[in-house]
């Protein structure tokens, strides 16, 4: 996973996704490991590696993207991944 403006995921095979959700909020100190624990719970849920950093990834840009416009802190973040998981399910079906 290469984090960026827009988050880049590479499985060894060459298989690539691209996350562009997610903005400079989340460029705050320890944003990132809660990033990191929410692709460790997808895994640990059951899915693979290289989806659950896929959907970790998605998750974690849009729970941001529900929260402050200015002020945003990591420890903000997890309390807006319910609403995040709303919008995916949303975006799936």
């Amino acid at each position: 996973m290469l984090k960026g403006p827009a988050t880049i995921i590479a499985a060894p095979g060459g298989l690539t996704l691209c996350s562009a959700r997610g903005d400079e909020r989340l460029a705050t100190l320890g944003s990132g490991d809660v990033l990191t624990g929410m692709i460790a719970g997808l895994a640990a849920q059951g899915l693979e590696p290289f989806r659950a950093a896929a959907v970790g990834a998605f998750l974690h840009g849009e729970a941001a993207a529900l929260g402050w416009r200015h002020g945003l802190i990591a420890g903000d973040i997890p309390s807006k991944v319910p609403a995040a998981i709303d919008e995916l399910l949303g975006l799936c079906s």
